[in-house]
């Protein structure tokens, strides 16, 4: 129990590890969705890094570029995945990379990416022609 201002709170505790290991391949699963937000994170690591850019370095130029109250830490969650990127922050991104944002993205590899998605989220014992709404011919 942790005490805040008076109030008994219930600390949080992990998940107990099921026998068949479900829990700990729940948690997997939801790790891997937190940390794809953004599909251009790896190449835009890979872009600075070829800069010979430091994240801190890569963050001022974000600044510069409209991105204000960006930081390393910025960078970093861009770098990991975790951080989402909408159309103004991609633009942002790029014009600090020097790109324009559809020279940026057209580097991204989307048929692996989708087939990353497609393939974590199917269920290994549901076969694949059950997918969809057409019936089989």
């Amino acid at each position: 129990m942790v005490r805040s201002k008076g109030v008994a709170r219930q600390r949080a505790t992990t998940r107990p590890l099921l026998a068949n290991g479900k829990a700990a391949q729940a948690d997997k699963m939801t790790d891997w969705k937190m940390k794809q937000r953004n599909f251009m994170g790896r190449l835009v690591g890979k872009k600075r890094d070829q800069l010979g850019w430091t994240q801190d370095y890569f963050a001022d130029r974000l600044q510069l570029a409209g991105w204000h109250n960006a930081t390393r830490s910025t960078v970093s969650k861009i770098e990991d995945g975790s951080l989402r990127i909408d159309l103004i922050q991609l633009y942002y991104i790029a014009t600090a990379l020097g790109l324009r944002p559809g020279d940026l993205l057209a580097e991204i590899d989307w048929h692996k990416q989708v087939e990353k998605m497609i393939s974590f989220s199917m269920k290994p014992s549901q076969p694949v022609e059950t997918y969809g709404n057409h019936p089989q011919k």
